[in-house]
């Protein structure tokens, strides 16, 4: 670590003291190139971020569990916390988690859902893809980080193990943890912990991301009833990252940003608008991927015949040609869209007859998402602690997409361009962080 260096000096005598130092004390980690990379605010502010995401954290999960959330709602009351979190559409994980370390909108960077067709090569993208080319239309923070000469440390968030341009992170799990996870045994929440803070005390790494997956997991397995234990259980994690923030003295730089991709919603089998009561799927499109953001591929010159079986077929499910796409989406404007879009109202799922049949039937998921952001049940919750936030702030909402440049500034870097506006969230932070 930099050491606890005051932020700001009316000395210049003082200031140049400290930007000596901090010159002399690198010069072996980075090269000179990489010096004149490293914004000068950085210098002053000594400060670093900790972004936590949590999948599946709807917003309203800790008020309706705050009885068992003393932690968390310590942290939320000597920290800022937003009464619910605008994030993009679909409201799943992948393109929400790459929204948020981009601030750019799923049409922009690229990553539409959790799983995409490429028609032209012919591949699907999964959650499991790690070709480069998928990730490359945009620029996440921690390759930002590196390219302007700090280090990022990424456990288990989306990306973690992708060359995007150009550059890995420079720290994450070890190759066995990371073969555990594929298994699904991942490491330990304390571990994720351990692991985060062992990188960000080292005097280089400003920028690091863990994700833990308990909250959705609870609501596809069981709906909300499990989501106690799955908040229950987090609490408890924040409470040992607080301890070990005290313990290892990073509360003077540390800045935790605490984040959900999406909420949920309860399903059941009563509410499944199965698509070949319409149409023969399979002799008519190439694929259909999603269960409630449904991508269709038709076939060549099958699109009009699945539009037109399709758009008026249930009153709980929205047909869209791409180009009819509604501008406030921000979903239409990439070449990875779909030409067709199906968007089934809260507590419904579309099954396409590409999806595997056991969703619908013995292993039907009791919660879901990837329904419209507009739908308050699909929101995530946020809220954000550290030396730069001010304590006891509560505001009505956040945009997802402004916190990339939020997190730039605190840490000092030159932001990529994007759709997320500093000047929406610089009233979180406290006046030694503001300039």
């Amino acid at each position: 670590m930099l050491g606890q260096m005051k932020m700001y000096s009316k000395s210049s005598t003082t200031v140049f003291t400290v930007v000596m130092f901090f010159l002399c004390s690198h010069t072996c980690a980075r090269s000179w190139a990489d010096q004149k990379k490293i914004s000068k605010k950085a210098i002053k502010l000594q400060q670093k971020v900790l972004l936590v995401g949590l999948d599946g954290w709807r917003w309203d999960f800790v008020e309706k569990h705050k009885e068992k959330l003393p932690n968390i709602m310590s942290l939320q009351k000597h920290g800022v916390a937003a009464g619910y979190a605008q994030n993009v559409l679909p409201t799943n994980t992948f393109p929400n988690f790459y929204s948020i370390v981009t601030g750019l909108y799923p049409e922009q960077h690229g990553i539409i859902d959790n799983q995409m067709y490429d028609t032209k090569q012919k591949k699907k993208f999964s959650m499991k893809t790690t070709d480069s080319k998928w990730w490359n239309e945009a620029e996440p923070i921690w390759v930002t980080n590196q390219a302007q000469g700090f280090k990022s440390g990424l456990c288990y968030w989306p990306g973690y193990n992708v060359k995007i341009k150009g550059r890995y992170p420079s720290y994450v799990q070890s190759k066995e943890q990371i073969n555990q996870a594929i298994e699904g045994k991942p490491i330990s929440h304390n571990k994720r912990i351990d692991l985060s803070l062992k990188w960000l005390n080292k005097s280089d790494v400003t920028f690091v991301a863990v994700y833990f997956e308990d909250i959705d997991e609870a609501i596809h397995g069981s709906g909300d009833a499990k989501v106690r234990n799955a908040m229950t259980t987090l609490d408890k994690t924040f409470d040992y990252l607080k301890q070990k923030l005290d313990t290892l003295s990073l509360g003077h730089t540390v800045n935790v940003l605490v984040i959900g991709d999406h909420g949920g919603k309860n399903v059941s089998y009563k509410k499944i608008i199965r698509l070949k009561d319409y149409i023969d799927m399979r002799a008519q499109a190439i694929a259909g991927i999603g269960k409630t953001f449904v991508s269709i591929y038709p076939k060549p010159g099958h699109l009009d015949k699945i539009y037109k079986a399709l758009k008026d077929a249930h009153p709980n499910m929205t047909v869209y040609r791409k180009q009819e796409l509604p501008h406030h989406m921000h979903i239409k404007d990439n070449n990875r869209t779909a030409p067709l879009v199906l968007l089934a109202d809260p507590g419904w799922v579309i099954d396409s007859d590409f999806e595997p049949k056991q969703y619908f039937e013995g292993k039907f998921y009791k919660g879901e998402h990837g329904y419209s952001n507009l739908n308050r049940d699909m929101n995530p919750g946020f809220f954000a602690f550290g030396p730069c936030f001010k304590s006891g702030l509560k505001i009505e909402k956040i945009r997802t997409i402004d916190l990339y440049p939020l997190m730039c500034h605190i840490i000092g870097l030159h932001p990529q361009n994007s759709a997320g506006s500093l000047q929406n969230v610089i009233g979180l932070l406290n006046n030694k962080c503001l300039k």
